[in-house]
């Protein structure tokens, strides 16, 4: 029975018991993308649970699976992709099933390794070389070195980059990210010379500026101490997973290519084409980069002389509502020189006075009490202030309504009545 036929039995099972039904999803296989099995996906009792079938093996003489087959529990276990991920628990003796003979014993050890050797391992599904490092990151465990060694081997680096779906690479990375130790995720990527499998970039970018791709790890380690930097860090996941992002992409940073009429960022082409990551994820790294130059420019101002407020609430318009983590991000390099030079974070005087402007800086922020006006509305609309200036809605409205916000910024007490005479005071200026 197929992975997806039990669920459907699960699933008939459950409903005569008295629970909801659950939607089961079916995911087919694709020998072309080394995914030999086709598997089926559902929620019983609020987890996500993955069917499929036990799984023996059809392979060539030079050991590249052929077709799969129905297997028993011993030559499934040793087709998986680790021997931790191969331990079965018997539900009739309520015992675990160790028929790799290695399971447990690399649990307790703390060490990652394949079933089989891993060139054999990695031959039937090269994504494999990602998951070693997913939970060799998400368990804080030790690869063992037969993976290390074979990861190296162009026959596994080429499959992985040619045979694996650009999707199935993004989502692995994603995990990664979103998991208890992104860090040694990324170390080991970079470790095992897989940052230009994971990170892509098109065959016609630009090819004189290119940053020397340990940058992107020395970065990472920068947004791994933010702990030690108080109000400034970013709270949740999700922006502490985009911050590891963009760093892995900053060797990308002045690199562009054409895509038809326009020239877009490598670093747009590596999350959309590379990762096949989301619109958010794209718009937000992207983001970030384009902000760097502003924000740097605006925390030396500002430490020199507070900015005013409606020159800073522009700002933070411009950025949006991704303003704090672009901050980090900013920060992230600026200090990315001394943490290179320096172990000791606390003490090294010149890293803790770049530290110092971007807390004045956000500091200055909160106390204009303009952290949220990116989403500030006009305190009179665009159809309003081109009725007053006798003029028709269109794109020279644009440049009004900036004005209007400048004056809102300025006039924190301002009235609506008091806009319109300002927008008014704008007429002679409108109509040149």
């Amino acid at each position: 029975m197929l992975g997806y036929d039990f669920a459907l039995h699960v699933n008939d099972y459950l409903k005569k018991k008295g629970y909801s039904s659950k939607h089961v999803t079916k995911i087919a296989s694709n020998p072309d993308k080394s995914k030999h099995l086709e598997t089926a996906t559902s929620m019983v009792f609020g987890m996500s649970l993955d069917f499929v079938n036990l799984r023996g093996e059809v392979r060539e003489e030079n050991g590249s699976p052929l077709e799969a087959s129905f297997g028993t529990p011993s030559q499934d276990a040793f087709r998986r992709d680790i021997t931790i991920n191969a331990l079965f628990y018997n539900i009739h003796t309520q015992e675990v099933e160790d028929f790799t003979n290695m399971g447990i014993a690399d649990l307790s050890e703390g060490l990652i390794r394949t079933p089989l050797p891993a060139i054999e391992t990695f031959r039937d599904d090269p994504l494999r070389v990602l998951r070693c490092i997913r939970f060799a990151s998400i368990f804080d465990f030790d690869i063992v070195e037969d993976i290390k060694k074979v990861t190296s081997e162009p026959e596994i680096m080429n499959a992985l980059s040619k045979n694996i779906s650009r999707e199935r690479i993004g989502v692995e990375l994603d995990k990664i990210l979103r998991g208890p130790n992104p860090l040694k995720g990324l170390e080991l990527i970079h470790g095992l010379n897989l940052f230009n499998v994971v990170f892509t970039k098109p065959s016609n970018a630009t090819a004189d500026s290119t940053q020397d791709e340990s940058i992107g790890l020395q970065l990472s380690k920068t947004i791994n101490w933010y702990k030690h930097i108080g109000e400034v860090i970013p709270n949740s996941t999700e922006e502490i997973r985009w911050l590891y992002l963009a760093s892995n992409l900053i060797p990308f940073k002045d690199l562009t290519y054409q895509e038809k009429k326009r020239q877009l960022t490598v670093v747009h082409y590596s999350i959309r084409e590379g990762l096949k990551s989301s619109n958010v994820d794209i718009d937000t790294t992207c983001k970030l980069f384009s902000s760097l130059d502003l924000i740097r420019e605006a925390v030396e101002s500002n430490y020199s002389k507070a900015l005013d407020r409606p020159k800073l609430g522009m700002l933070l318009r411009e950025i949006g509502n991704k303003w704090r983590l672009a901050v980090m991000f900013s920060l992230a390099n600026d200090v990315l020189p001394y943490q290179a030079r320096s172990n000791q974070f606390e003490q090294d005087k010149a890293m803790q006075q770049v530290i110092e402007k971007y807390r004045r800086f956000v500091a200055q922020v909160h106390e204009y009490g303009i952290e949220e006006c990116y989403s500030w509305k006009y305190i009179v609309d665009g159809k309003k202030a081109a009725t007053l200036l006798g003029i028709k809605p269109g794109p020279q409205i644009k440049g009004i309504l900036e004005k209007v916000m400048y004056w809102q910024l300025g006039h924190p007490e301002g009235t609506p009545e008091q806009c319109v005479e300002f927008i008014q005071s704008l007429a002679p200026e409108s109509k040149q």
